[in-house]
C-alpha cells in the first residue's frame, strides 16, 4: 500500500459518515447517534488531516514547485475545516447542524476530491518513486496511531447531553 492509497480511503471513510450524519442531522430524536458521527467525523478528519501535514506535505516541500505550493496552503485549508468540525461538535440535530454539515461537505469534497485526488496526488504519483510512496505511507500509519488518543482526548467521547430546562448541555456548552 502507498501514500496515495491511504490518503484516498481516508477521504471514502470521511464522505461516509458525512453522508451517514446527514441522515440524522435535522431529526432530534437521533441526538446521541448524530453526536456519536459527530465526533467519530471529527476526530478521523483531525487525525488524517495533521499526519498529512507531518508526513506527505513535509515531503513535498521539497519535491516540485507544484507540491510545495500544495504543502502550503493544505494546512490553511485544514484549518477551517477544523474550526467547522470543532463547531459540528457542540450542536444538536437541527438546522444549524445540518448548515455546518453542509459547509464541511463542500469544504471536504473541493479540497479533498478536487484539489488532492484531482491534482496533488497525481503529481505525488509522478514526483515520488514506489518505495518512497511505500515509506510515506508508513510513516503516515505511524503517525496517525501516535496523534488519534491526543486528537479523540481533543475531541472527546460522543457527547451524552442533558435538559434542565434552560436549554441542552453538551460538554460544557447551553443549546
Amino acid at each position: 500500500m502507498d501514500i496515495i492509497e491511504l490518503i484516498t480511503a481516508d477521504h471514502d471513510e470521511a464522505a461516509k459518515l458525512i453522508e451517514e450524519l446527514d441522515q440524522f442531522a435535522a431529526d432530534d430524536s437521533r441526538t446521541s447517534e448524530a453526536m456519536r458521527i459527530a465526533v467519530k467525523l471529527a476526530v478521523a478528519l483531525k487525525t488524517h488531516a495533521k499526519a498529512e501535514e507531518r508526513i506527505l506535505y513535509e515531503s513535498m516541500r521539497t519535491a516540485t514547485a507544484q507540491l510545495a505550493e500544495f504543502a502550503l496552503e493544505g494546512p490553511y485549508e485544514h484549518q477551517a475545516l477544523d474550526l467547522m468540525l470543532d463547531k459540528l461538535a457542540v450542536h444538536r440535530p437541527g438546522p444549524e447542524l445540518r448548515a455546518i454539515l453542509h459547509v464541511i461537505k463542500a469544504q471536504f469534497e473541493h479540497h479533498a476530491r478536487v484539489e488532492e485526488e484531482g491534482v496533488m496526488l497525481p503529481a505525488v504519483r509522478e514526483a515520488f518513486r514506489d518505495h518512497e510512496r511505500a515509506q510515506l505511507a508508513r510513516d503516515f500509519l505511524d503517525v496517525k496511531e501516535r496523534l488519534q488518543p491526543q486528537i479523540v482526548r481533543q475531541v472527546g467521547a460522543p457527547a451524552r447531553g442533558t435538559h434542565d430546562g434552560r436549554g441542552f448541555h453538551i460538554h460544557g456548552h447551553r443549546r
